[in-house]
């Protein structure tokens, strides 16, 4: 679609916090996501590093197209 937005977003962790990052993901987020905007998932994409030399795992996150309905606050699904 003309003018489309794309939402990306990325965070840093250390290699040891990784489950606690999936948890976090399952418990909350995922349930939060599927709640605000059930589509979401289809519209998305999450990358990870390959390589960890440094003991940090960068995790990146594209949700394509952000519509104008969404809520761009990642602050109301994280402060649930």
């Amino acid at each position: 679609m003309t003018n489309d937005t794309v939402m990306f977003f990325s965070f840093r962790f250390k290699v040891e916090d990784k489950g606690k990052i999936n948890q976090f993901g399952q418990n909350y987020f995922q349930k939060a996501r599927l709640e605000f905007q059930a589509d979401a998932k289809q519209r998305s994409i999450v990358c990870e590093d390959l390589k960890t030399e440094d003991g940090y795992i960068t995790r990146h996150f594209i949700v394509s197209p952000i519509r104008h309905s969404d809520d761009h606050n990642v602050a109301s699904v994280v402060k649930m």
